[in-house]
């Protein structure tokens, strides 16, 4: 069953998910591939959703106590705000990145894509990359060692503001969400490393090898089959013939 039914994609079927089809080890790197990438996507929203729950939760800090205080006191968080946004926007374009790289791969494995696709892709994961970087490296900073601050009232006034209002507390590191949200913005800094590792890697060998078959191919054009016989690795024995359907010269 074709996922759409109206566009002529054949590679494009519910077959593609299976595990023998997406563990298939033809393809140079495509397994690790596929998990990394999944997991990179599915850690970024993680991080971008703590980053985000974070960002609400001060700004809202900030409104009440204005709010609360007749407009007189004024809630100064505006670095673990940026900070936050910035938190959301860098896992985003990451997760959309692998997500073009995860169902390229998923759907098309045996595709040579153009040197073109590969540069674009590439400055794409380095953009990203730098700006994960980035984002992290400050995000861990202003938490581990900056506060907001109130001002406008004196000290015994703002001290009762934050007793109503004690969460999310000025002190950044002394809130756990906080922690949780650094610490998601780390692991998918590292995942995001390894990915375009991979990234570069794999298409580096397609560029060298000019497929990403891990496969020497032997063409037979009777009834328009060929067969494809992997290369056995070192001490391996066993060989995979498969057979795949082709359109037959001059069509």
């Amino acid at each position: 069953m074709k996922l759409f039914s109206k566009v002529d994609h054949p590679e494009i079927a519910w077959q593609a998910f299976s595990r023998k089809a997406m563990f298939d080890p033809r393809w140079y790197l495509r397994p690790q591939r596929l998990v990394m990438y999944q997991a990179t996507t599915l850690i970024s929203m993680a991080a971008q959703g703590a980053a985000t729950y974070c960002m609400f939760k001060y700004k809202f800090l900030r409104q009440n106590i204005n709010n609360l205080s007749m407009h007189t006191a004024h809630v100064h968080n505006v670095d673990i705000r940026a900070t936050t946004i910035l938190s959301m926007i860098f896992p985003a374009l990451l997760g959309l990145v692998m997500n073009v790289a995860y169902f390229a791969l998923l759907f098309y494995p045996g595709r040579k894509f153009s040197s073109r696709y590969n540069a674009i892709m590439g400055w794409l994961m380095a953009g990203v990359t730098i700006g994960m970087t980035a984002t992290t490296l400050v995000s861990t900073v202003i938490v581990a060692t900056h506060s907001a601050s109130i001002s406008g009232v004196d000290e015994a006034t703002a001290q009762q503001l934050t007793d109503l209002y004690f969460r999310p507390p000025l002190k950044y590191q002394t809130w756990g969400q906080n922690i949780a949200w650094v610490v998601l913005m780390w692991i998918t800094l590292a995942l995001n490393f390894a990915s375009a590792i991979l990234m570069k890697v794999s298409s580096s060998h397609d560029s060298r090898e000019g497929s990403n078959l891990i496969a020497s191919v032997r063409e037979d054009r009777t009834n328009g089959a060929v067969t494809i016989v992997p290369v056995p690795k070192e001490g391996m024995t066993s060989k995979v013939n498969v057979e795949e359907k082709v359109a037959p010269e001059g069509v």
